[in-house]
């Protein structure tokens, strides 16, 4: 099935950019304190 392996891979990229933006904000809030 390409579609839920595709499924699985957009999930990944969205967790990890979820991440990568969570740590952006992060790093922002510690400058801005």
């Amino acid at each position: 099935m390409p579609f839920v392996y595709c499924l699985q891979h957009v999930r990944h990229m969205f967790s990890t950019c979820s991440a990568y933006v969570y740590n952006m904000f992060g790093v922002c809030l510690q400058h801005v304190r």
